[in-house]
């Protein structure tokens, strides 16, 4: 398993992450982020990271439409 430090920087997470046990199982461990005053999975993460980014480009390509009119509307 990677240490606390390569998991952060893999996934950027903060030094207050979490590695909890699984109970019944000593050697598997679940890593688990605060996000957002939250904690997640590492893979509830990710999947927030990758909504946002995808929200941010929606809006990026909006912006950029409207600006291409706002432009033809002027011309």
């Amino acid at each position: 398993m990677a240490s606390r430090a390569t998991i952060s920087r893999s996934i950027g997470a903060t030094e207050g992450q979490n590695l909890i046990e699984t109970p019944g199982d000593p050697d598997h461990t679940q890593e688990t982020v605060e996000f957002l005053g939250r904690e997640l999975s590492v893979r509830q993460y990710r999947e927030a990271c990758n909504n946002l980014r995808d929200f941010f480009a929606i809006l990026r390509t909006w912006a950029k439409d409207e600006k291409k009119d706002e432009e033809e509307a002027q011309s």
